[in-house]
């Protein structure tokens, strides 16, 4: 678990911090055990559904409820998953990243044929901040309105 300073305090992915020091012991021993699985690198939709899915830990046989969801708990359990998600890259966040939800994202290469340059081209204005682009995992994807934007502004200079 990533515990700040306060060791019954967490920090979620939001900046939010909860106080974990009432859960039960069933609970913290769950949470222990879902940090190892992560460790060990476990598939990250297999820890997922191992919190989410049917007959995780939170649900049993039963349906996913709000009171569920908004137990401590379950918040630091599926952070905690998608903590491993986003240092594997299968996910991205958001809220940290500055990606709006309905942002269109494309890869280097497809940045490059859009903006009709190479990929070092496009790498090159990543770095000087024309574009704007995230890593994620081993690749980097690029906001597709800043690529629109750099190539009518190459074009604007070229005419």
């Amino acid at each position: 678990m990533k515990a700040n300073k306060d060791k019954h305090a967490y920090e979620l992915l939001d900046g939010e911090v909860i106080s974990v020091g009432r859960l039960t012991e069933s609970e913290m021993l769950y949470l222990e055990n879902l940090r190892q699985s992560i460790e060990l690198n476990t598939n990250y939709f297999d820890l997922y559904a191992s919190v989410r899915g049917a007959f995780s830990y939170f649900r049993g046989d039963e349906p996913m409820t709000a009171e569920i969801e908004q137990s401590v708990a379950f918040r630091v359990a599926l952070d905690m998953v998608e903590r491993h998600g986003i240092r594997s890259g299968i996910l991205v966040a958001p809220e940290k990243k500055g990606i709006a939800d309905d942002a269109k994202l494309l890869s280097m290469t497809d940045a490059a044929k859009v903006i009709g340059v190479t990929r070092a081209a496009v790498h090159h204005a990543v770095a000087r901040g024309k574009i704007r682009a995230w890593k994620v995992g081993s690749f980097w994807v690029c906001d597709g309105s800043s690529v629109e934007r750099f190539r009518s502004e190459r074009e604007g200079r070229a005419a």
